[in-house]
């Protein structure tokens, strides 16, 4: 789940750290723990679906209106594949996540 293109990063890359749980044989479905520093991105469209369970601090997305949905710990937020959203955290940020990627999913029924 690391995100490695500098390009979409206001300021630094962050410094990424992840311990993947669960992995499902095709890669579509992916549970793990996620902790970064403190990073921005400009809004921009989700490869994947994601469920994410705030553990600590807190992080605002940016939807492509605009508008900001800020999450604190113990909160949780959905972000569906193809959606536009932008990320803002000030502190260093854990979370849990579930991701589910279709493009992977559609690729494996071809075979």
């Amino acid at each position: 789940m690391k995100i490695t293109d500098p390009s979409i990063y206001f300021g630094e890359v962050p410094q990424q750290h992840e311990h993947v749980y669960f992995q499902d044989q095709i890669g579509q479905m992916t549970v793990g723990v996620w902790t970064n520093t403190p990073f921005e991105t400009a809004p921009n469209q989700s490869p994947r679906s994601e469920f994410m369970h705030l553990v600590e601090d807190s992080v605002t997305l940016t939807d492509s209106e605009g508008a900001e949905h800020q999450f604190k710990a113990g909160g949780s937020a959905y972000v569906p594949m193809g959606a536009v959203c932008g990320w803002k955290s000030t502190g260093p940020v854990r979370k849990i996540y579930t991701i589910f990627k279709a493009s992977v999913a559609k690729r494996a029924a071809l075979h």
